[in-house]
């Protein structure tokens, strides 16, 4: 296992979406902001990101009450933890531009739930390779990944890893899953919180997904050991290690180990 050592100091947050999981996050980032901040510690500038409105359904199952109805999820996220914690914190309440340049100080944890934006937060980091977070979740479980290069090439895979190596690169959600990137068949007109109305969608998936999320966030900001590079959340929270064979045999460069038979004795 191989620690992964981010070489830039995260000065920017950006979490786009505020819906089930991209609220919790926030709920759980702002609380680390505020605890740096009361340390004298230096903390991020925090930044949320996203178009749509707060609807009834929502009420209940994402961070929301129903004086929120109408309004924008991003500033109403602002609005609460700016007032709640004394913070800072900026909304923006439009799409993710893949356009503008985020930096290598930049930390983005996308936690979207449509293909097309999550090509968006891909494209700008193809362009430079800010750190990114991506978590994404089906009805009852979902998968947390950690990277910062999204071409193979630029992967440290033909190097030996030694016991002192510490790993700067890690493989994107896009490049890990580019089936993140395409359409699929579920029925994307209808909202997490519609799927758990109906029965369909875990109450407290977005809850595993955002703790999940949470680990890797509070390991970057606090400056500790980051060991894994995928956490896998059903009915239980699984890491992957970071581990050369791994990320080789996920990225399909290897195949995978079979598994020695072992012998039978009559």
């Amino acid at each position: 296992m191989t620690p992964f050592d981010y070489p830039h100091r995260i000065e920017t947050i950006r979490i786009v979406g505020l819906g089930g999981t991209g609220a919790q996050v926030a709920r759980t980032v702002c609380r680390m902001v505020y605890d740096m901040k009361q340390r004298k510690l230096q903390y991020p500038r925090v930044v949320f990101t996203d178009p749509d409105t707060v609807d009834m359904s929502n009420v209940g199952r994402q961070l929301f009450t129903p004086a929120d109805v109408g309004h924008n999820k991003a500033e109403v996220a602002m609005r609460r933890f700016n007032a709640a914690l004394g913070l800072a914190t900026e909304a923006e309440p439009q799409k993710f531009s893949p356009h503008l340049r985020y930096g290598l100080t930049t930390l983005i944890i996308g936690c979207v739930d449509s293909h097309t934006a999550r090509r968006d937060i891909a494209k700008a980091q193809s362009d430079e390779d800010f750190l990114w977070i991506d978590a994404g979740n089906n009805h009852a479980s979902g998968q947390v990944v950690i990277g910062n290069r999204g071409q193979i090439d630029k992967l440290p895979l033909n190097h030996p890893w030694g016991a002192r190596y510490h790993l700067e690169a890690l493989p994107t959600a896009a490049l890990l899953f580019p089936q993140l990137l395409q359409p699929d068949t579920e029925d994307k007109t209808v909202s997490c919180a519609e799927l758990m109305e109906r029965g369909s969608q875990s109450l407290i998936v977005n809850d595993w997904m955002a703790a999940a999320v949470a680990g890797y966030v509070y390991k970057l900001l606090y400056r500790k050991p980051i060991e894994s590079f995928v956490t896998y959340v059903s009915d239980e929270i699984r890491n992957v290690p970071i581990e050369q064979a791994t990320i080789r045999q996920m990225l399909g460069l290897e195949e995978p180990k079979k598994q020695k038979r072992q012998k039978r004795h009559m």
